[in-house]
């Protein structure tokens, strides 16, 4: 007795949003997440741990799909790095850092009367 395989294919679970990032299956999980779990040595189950959103058979498809085109997916995931840093420099340039309020206060306190805050007082 012989078994017959039936053309055997494995669709990838990889789409593309609007913004561009790829994401897995149905979920809002980008690719970047199971690819990061696996590079730090988690094992497909412990991904869905991680990510129940996630199928088992999602997580092994995807990572078969790293294996075979691992030049294509770091370019991608270089470029996802390169667009948040961008997006992080551009917000952090309209929005500044918020001051450290008890900083300011402290370093205020200190001109003016030569050492720290009271232990009792506590600023606002």
């Amino acid at each position: 007795m012989s078994a017959t395989l039936l053309s055997p294919t494995l669709t990838v679970p990889l789409r593309r949003d609007e913004s561009g990032v790829l994401r897995i299956g149905a979920t809002r999980i980008p690719l970047e997440c199971v690819i990061a779990g696996y590079l730090d040595g988690d094992r497909p189950e412990q991904i869905v741990e991680n990510f129940p959103a996630l199928r088992l058979a999602e997580v092994y498809a995807v990572i078969g799909y790293f294996l075979e085109n691992r030049d294509e997916v770091e370019a991608y995931l270089a470029e996802q790095e390169r667009r948040a840093t961008k997006t992080r420099q551009d917000h952090e340039a309209h929005h500044p850092p918020r001051v450290n309020q008890r900083a300011v206060l402290q370093e205020r306190w200190r001109q003016q009367f030569g050492k720290d805050f009271p232990a009792k007082v506590q600023p606002c």
